[in-house]
């Protein structure tokens, strides 16, 4: 088993993020209030979604957060606007900025086609962060992807690593229990998708090191 759990560890997938930037939409651009230096300017507008969900909306919360602390360790934490359907979400970012906010940070892909919105509301002087889309040049969002099929990837070996830490005490038949299985809410070929695939194949990779072993 301790052979086992250190052939799995050595396994290391590196996940590259690009940086592209953004600009340009169709509607009438908010008039820009100067930044506070308190670092309560910064917003997060979720993807439809809420800051406990132990995913990209959290982690792009969490991360808001410890950038302030950083520079200010009384902060308590970035303003939040959890929109429940897209009806919502695409009102949500000009509320937001009129609010005061002029650093938007936008997790998830559903806030792709609302980017050039964004852009104009936000003009020269404002900011966005946009996980996991594509910005299509425009200069005031930056956005960030990563390669979801790389992350699917790891994160099928992670969780075979975890079965076996798991069930590190029991006899060698814990290998024949294994199974697993991904769920993805949405079909979407950037990010959903691809990570799945890259999850089925950990397991095939998984099954080939095994068959690899027996051989030898």
């Amino acid at each position: 088993m301790k052979k086992l759990l250190s052939i799995l560890g050595a396994v290391g997938i590196v996940a590259s993020s690009a940086s592209t930037v953004v600009a340009c939409g169709g509607v009438k651009e908010i008039p820009f209030d100067s930044y506070k230096d308190d670092y309560s300017d910064i917003g997060l507008i979720t993807d439809t979604g809420k800051t406990n969900d132990k995913s990209f909306n959290e982690s792009g919360y969490n991360a808001g957060n410890n950038f302030a602390k950083q520079f200010k360790a009384d902060f308590k934490e970035i303003s939040v606007t959890q929109p429940g359907s897209l009806s919502e979400l695409s009102t949500s970012y000009a509320k937001s900025i009129k609010s005061g906010v002029n650093t938007l940070i936008l997790p998830g892909f559903q806030h792709q086609t609302y980017v050039p919105k964004i852009s104009k509301l936000m003009g020269e002087h404002r900011s966005a962060v946009f996980l996991d889309g594509d910005t299509n040049g425009q200069n005031n969002v930056i956005g960030l992807n990563y390669k979801s099929d790389i992350s699917g990837f790891y994160a099928g070996f992670a969780s075979i690593i975890e079965f076996f830490n798991l069930h590190a005490d029991e006899n060698k038949n814990a290998m024949n229990t294994l199974k697993l299985a991904t769920f993805g809410g949405i079909a979407n070929p950037v990010a959903v998708t691809p990570y799945m695939a890259g999850f089925l194949a950990a397991i095939d990779a998984f099954d080939n090191l095994m068959s690899s072993q027996d051989t030898n």
